[in-house]
C-alpha cells in the first residue's frame, strides 16, 4: 500500500493526495478494543483451569511455612518451618538442605503461638527476632 501509494505520487501529485488517508475508522478501534477483551478473557480463564487443576488452591495455601531463619553467613542460615503438624528447624547452605531437628508441632507451641510470633518478627532486625525466639523457648521450658 505504502509502495502504491509513493508510485502515484511521482505519476500524479493530484491522485496521490486523494489516496493518502492517515484517518483510522471506528471498526478498527471496535476490533482492537474486542481482540484485547478476547485475550484478557483467555488469561481469566487459564488461571481458573490452573487452580481448578491445583484443588483450588492458590499461591498463598501452601502446606509448608516458614515461621523464621537467622543467617548464620551470606551462604549459610538456619531455618524454623511447620508443616502440618510438626516443625522443622533445618539448615541451608548451597546446594544442600539439612533437617537439624524434628519436633511435633504440640509439643513446641501451638498454631496461634506461631502465628502470633510470625506476625512479630515481620520488618525486625536479627536481634530481634533471636530475643523473640528466647521468649518462646523461655515459655515452654517453664510450662
Amino acid at each position: 500500500m505504502i509502495l502504491l501509494n509513493l508510485l502515484n505520487s511521482f505519476i500524479s501529485p493530484a491522485v496521490a493526495a486523494e489516496n493518502i488517508s492517515n484517518e483510522i475508522s471506528a471498526s478498527v478501534y471496535l476490533q482492537a478494543f474486542l481482540s484485547l477483551i478476547f485475550i484478557l478473557g483467555i488469561l481469566f480463564f487459564a488461571t481458573w483451569i490452573l487452580r481448578k487443576v491445583s484443588g483450588g488452591q492458590g499461591f498463598g495455601n501452601q502446606k509448608i511455612k516458614v515461621i523464621g531463619g537467622v543467617a548464620l553467613s551470606p551462604r549459610e542460615k538456619i531455618v524454623l518451618l511447620q508443616i502440618a503438624d510438626e516443625c522443622l528447624v533445618v539448615g541451608v547452605v548451597p546446594g544442600q538442605i539439612r533437617t537439624l531437628h524434628q519436633v511435633a508441632l504440640d509439643k513446641v507451641c501451638s498454631p496461634e503461638e506461631i502465628d502470633e510470633l510470625s506476625q512479630q518478627s515481620k520488618g525486625k532486625n536479627d536481634l530481634e527476632i533471636k530475643n523473640l525466639f528466647q521468649n518462646l523457648l523461655n515459655k515452654q521450658i517453664n510450662k
